[in-house]
Formats: C-alpha cells, structure tokens, sequence
C-alpha cells in the first residue's frame, strides 16, 4: 500500500512545512521583542497578529487535507498557487512587524559571516539591520548618506563607508537562510568583471545600448554573487535560495533591471555546482544523505519548470539564456570562481558523521574523523614495537578539528529535508488543534536553531583561537 509520505508530492509537502515555518517564526521574533522590552504595547500586538496568523495556520490545515486525499501530480500547480497566496499574506504580516519593537542582533551573525574573509578591518565596518521587508540586501549607507548630504549642502561632510546587510526579522534566529548573505558580501569583495563580459556578450553579435549595458552589468553582479555564495557554502546556498523564491513561486519567471528571474539565477548556481562535483549528485561522491538532498533539488526545480511552462512568457529585450552561456563560458575563459573539488569530496564524507552527531542533538561545531583501518590495527602492537610516528598518528587522530559553515549549513539542510520527508505532523490527525502543531514544530525548529547556533559560534572561537 502506498505510503502517506510517498503518495504527497513532496515539493508541494517541503514548501507547505516551510509556510508553517514562516508563520512559526513571526510568532518567535514578537515574542522576543516583547521579552526584551516587556512594552505592555507589544503584547496587546502579539495577540492581535496570533489572531491574524492562527486564521492563516487553519486555512492551510485545510488546505493540507484536501492534498492528503487529492495528490494528483496534476494539481502541482494549483498548490503552488495556493502556497504562493498564503505566503504573500504571511509577508503582509512579516511587513506590520514595523508596529513592534526590534531586538537584539545575535553575535552568530557576525561570526557566520567573519568566516568569508581574513580582513578584519574589513569586518569590523559592515552593520547588520533587521528589516520589516522580507528581503536580503547589502548596501553602503555612508555612501547613500553622503549622496543625501550632497544633493542638499555644497560641502561634503566627512563620512565613512559602512556597508550594512539587511536581514529579514523572522530570520534573525535562523542560521540556514543566513546562507543569502553569502550571497550579499560578495557585492563587498568582487573585483568589478562587467565591463569586461559586456565586451565579450557583443563580441558575439548581441550589440548593447547603454541602458541594455547598465541592465546586463547589473545581472551579471547578481550571477557572480551567486556563484560567490555557492563557492563558500555549496548546496545549501542552492537550496535556501530556491526555497525562498519558491514560496513566492509565481515570481520565479519574473527579472528586472536589477535581476535577473530567480529561474536563470538558480539554473547558474546548480551549473556552478555541478560542474565541480559539488551537488550531491556525482557517483563518486554520493551518499545516501546526498540523495536525499539531491532529490529534493531535483523536485523543486522540476515544479518551477511546471509553473513556468504555464505562465504567460514575458521575454526581456535580451535573452536571459545567452547572458547565462556566456556567462558560464566567461568564469570558464577567465579561470573566475573555483572550487576544489577534493575539498568538496571530502566534506561530503564528514557530512555523515556530522549529522550523526546533529540527530543525537548534539552540536557540530567540530568533527573528528573516524580511525583508519591501518591505526585501528597498530592498535594491537606490543609496547616495543610502538613508535613515535604511531604515537603521533594516534593524537593526531584523536584530535577534533572545527567545522566549516560549508558542513554545517548542508548538515543542517539535509537534517531539515530528511525530517520533512519523514514527518506527516501537518499532513495526518486533522482532528488535532493545528495551534499545538504549531507548538511542537516550533519546539523542533528551536533546537535546531540553537544547535546550528552553538556549532558556528564554537566553531569560530576554535578558529580564532588556533590563529
């Protein structure tokens, strides 16, 4: 008989719990705002968008019913209409957050983001800003200020550049989404290759104007950041990114002169991926956890290519697919963003035993590898025939070694994807209150959140200390 877990299309399933997530986690900052403040204000709202996101949480209770006994592979798109409504109204509310106080920034943030680079001076001037928006951004506010100042004084003030990221509230506490600031630092330490490719693009016929040149320099910046975020972190940039523009579904075709479509930008990060090996796809390096992840990519890029087949087509006056094979022919020609694809495998080894550790709930801020064949053997010598190599061997094999974010974040991943893919916790027993299924995802996520959140900061501290 046909499982429950199999007979839901899983995409549908993975962007369902997320929804629920988003909700779980808009009730979590005004929690925090209101334990931090204690403004009596503040409670009177958090009961009032409790009200608001409960009403959401029943309709999509609903809606996972309907699912449950109607999972024809034919409705994917009518769900993910539904999921992109839901979600629209979710960020609606994420938007009235602006009526609650703020909170803290958590150090992890800092941290996470001091592994990118070794400049310290050039981490010690970057800012970091929750927003009511829903969006990831980096922007150079002393910049922006000056310009302000400018276009109303005749003399220029003295003011610093500060790039400051812009994270959303709900995702203060949320390591895997941190994943798109990656994304954001890269506008800070990429060498400016525009002018160049636009050279390239037109040598090979496509002649450009010059508010085409701006647009395309600008698409362009998007990809290389793309390509930075996927070089540090692998899959799960990937897939916090096509999660997040996924929810939103209906986007998914859409560009601007700023963007290009989240489509063309994750086809260019699975590229990049793939051709390093680095996607959990390749024979040599798979495993059963890989497969899972993979599949997940998989599922998820097939959906938008379902919804995008049943838009109407909306083409820019330049062809996103040839910005993108010469993109792809331009990082190749110019040896631009590379990774190693040894490092790769070998993370993908530790993986398991890292997520070994994250289900017993135990933090994976460090690692150690499993004994050779060879030293367990040299186990068993005689005390004479002992050398000082083996002695070496053995402490250097005892010897734990941080983990990097790279490992982290796709263990944290991966133990997400695996618990969906296992759970029916939204999906069964529709009899049950959906506010205590709130409560007992929310006590998963949690946890998850604060093991993610012990591993980057112990993990930096050892960094910092073997320095």
């Amino acid at each position: 008989m046909e499982s429950l877990k199999d007979k839901i299309d899983f995409t549908t399933k993975y962007l369902v719990v997320e929804l629920f997530e988003k909700i779980i986690r808009i009730r979590k900052f005004i929690k925090t705002a209101y334990e931090e403040d204690k403004r009596e204000s503040d409670r009177e709202l958090y009961k009032l968008y409790n009200q608001a996101l409960s009403f959401i949480s029943s309709e999509i209770s609903d809606f996972c019913k309907v699912i449950v006994k109607n999972s024809d592979e034919g409705e994917i798109f009518d769900n993910m209409l539904f999921i992109d409504e839901k979600y629209k109204s979710v960020i609606k509310i994420h938007e009235d957050l602006k009526n609650i106080s703020s909170i803290k920034i958590l150090p992890e943030i800092k941290s996470f983001l001091s592994e990118l680079d070794s400049e310290e001076e050039k981490l010690n001037k970057f800012n970091l800003i929750l927003t009511d928006n829903y969006s990831f951004k980096e922007r150079n506010l002393g910049k922006k200020i000056l310009k302000d100042l400018n276009d109303k004084y005749q003399k220029t003030p003295n003011i610093n550049n500060t790039h400051t990221f812009i994270l959303p509230k709900i995702e203060f506490s949320n390591p895997l989404n941190w994943s798109i600031l990656v994304h954001e630092y890269g506008h800070l330490v990429l060498e400016n290759e525009s002018d160049s490719f636009i050279s390239k693009f037109e040598s090979q016929g496509d002649k450009l104007n010059s508010s085409d040149k701006q647009l395309v320099r600008q698409w362009v910046e998007e990809l290389y950041c793309d390509v930075f975020a996927a070089k540090h972190l692998g899959p799960a940039y990937l897939v916090s990114f096509l999660s997040i523009n996924l929810l939103n579904s209906f986007d998914c075709s859409h560009f601007s002169n700023s963007h290009p479509s989240a489509y063309l930008r994750a086809e260019n990060i699975k590229s990049f991926l793939r051709k390093y090996d680095a996607d959990f796809s390749s024979s040599s390096t798979i495993t059963n956890y890989g497969k899972l992840l993979n599949e997940a990519m998989l599922n998820i890029g097939k959906t938008c290519n379902k919804i995008l087949n049943q838009l109407p087509s909306s083409q820019p006056k330049i062809n996103e697919t040839n910005i993108l094979r010469t993109f792809r022919e331009y990082i190749s020609e110019k040896n631009l963003m590379n990774l190693n694809t040894s490092y790769s495998n070998e993370n993908i080894k530790s993986i398991e035993l890292l997520l070994e550790k994250l289900k017993k709930g135990l933090p994976i801020g460090t690692i150690r590898k499993p004994l050779e064949a060879k030293l367990i053997k040299d186990l068993d010598k005689d005390s004479d025939s002992i050398s000082l190599d083996d002695i070496n061997n053995w402490k250097n094999a005892s010897i734990e070694r941080p983990t990097t974010h790279w490992e982290i974040l796709n263990t944290g991943w991966i133990y997400k994807i695996e618990h969906i893919k296992t759970s029916n916790l939204f999906f069964s027993d529709f009899d049950s209150n959906i506010q205590e299924k709130l409560d007992e995802y929310a006590e998963h996520i949690d946890k998850l959140d604060d093991i993610l959140l012990h591993s980057i900061s112990s993990s930096q501290i050892i960094k910092s200390i073997e320095k």
